[in-house]
């Protein structure tokens, strides 16, 4: 009984990792409902705005296609360096 948490930590690794790694990719899926709870203004003071709607906001809004492209590789480098923090580290 005393090998417990060890044996039992080793069992479970592998899915901590894709339990993570897919609700990271879930967090980030949530623009439709704040797209449709908050438009056009993004609720009060912007406070229901996430990193997708200032994606589309920059590209299509404001026309500044570059830099939405930053913003949105930027968002993929994140994510990749979680998912590999992640698989490497736990």
């Amino acid at each position: 009984m005393a090998d417990f948490p060890p044996d039992h930590f080793s069992v479970t690794a592998a899915s901590n990792d894709i339990v993570v790694v897919t609700s990271l990719v879930g967090s980030f899926q949530v623009f439709d409902s704040a797209m449709v709870i908050a438009t056009p203004t993004g609720g009060p003071g912007g406070a229901s705005r996430v990193i997708y709607w200032y994606i589309t906001s920059l590209a299509f809004n404001q026309f500044r296609m570059g830099y939405a492209a930053t913003v949105a590789v930027a968002l993929f480098v994140v994510s990749i360096l979680i998912a590999w923090v992640n698989f490497t580290l736990f």
